[in-house]
């Protein structure tokens, strides 16, 4: 084999082994596909602390053990994905304006995952408080629960809002039409 085909193959064979190392920086679409991706998984573990508390709503008592399994589930997933942004690389700029975006999506979704992680630490962790509590009533577990559900609600709003606003910012730099959760799941619905 000629000497400049060695090469090429060499170089081929390196750029195919640190992409597959995660060392080749993501394209534009993959860098917010990503951080979709991960928002999303997020999202799907609270489903586990959702069903494990769900029988106090009709005066039942709460799954304590699926509670705390998927409080612990949900910790370690944030922690994660938070270690993973933490190295997350950004994709390429291709003028001043993508490369702001780029790096302010990625704080703003740093952000968000420290709102999130508060949210565990405050009320989530409070809830887990109620499900363990022998001396009060179903009933009043379900009342206090209630409120702290909605609490994370609020929480939750106000931190997706501002990681939105930079989601919405990074579509604008680089022209891709923005949709919500809800619209891109009518859309990929099969």
């Amino acid at each position: 084999m000629p000497q400049k085909n060695k090469r090429w193959v060499l170089l081929a064979v390196t750029a195919a082994a640190l992409a597959a190392a995660g060392c080749m920086p993501p394209n534009r679409t993959e860098f917010i596909e990503k951080l979709g991706f991960e928002n999303r998984r997020i999202a799907r573990s609270t489903r586990s602390f959702r069903s494990a508390i769900a029988p106090l709503s009709t005066g039942g008592a709460a799954d304590a053990a699926g509670a705390h399994s998927a409080y612990n589930d949900m910790v370690k997933l944030v922690q994660d994905v938070k270690g993973e942004m933490a190295v997350q690389q950004l994709p390429p700029a291709s003028s001043e304006e993508s490369s702001t975006a780029a790096k302010n999506l990625l704080q703003a979704y740093s952000d968000y995952l420290d709102k999130e992680q508060s949210i565990l630490d405050g009320p989530m962790k409070q809830i887990l408080a109620q499900v363990d509590d022998n001396t009060i009533s179903n009933a009043d577990k379900a009342n206090t629960v209630r409120h702290l559900m909605n609490d994370v609600r609020d929480q939750d709003d106000v931190a997706y809002r501002a990681l939105n606003l930079a989601q919405q910012a990074y579509c604008n730099a680089h022209n891709y039409q923005f949709q919500t959760l809800d619209q891109y799941a009518a859309a990929n619905k099969k």
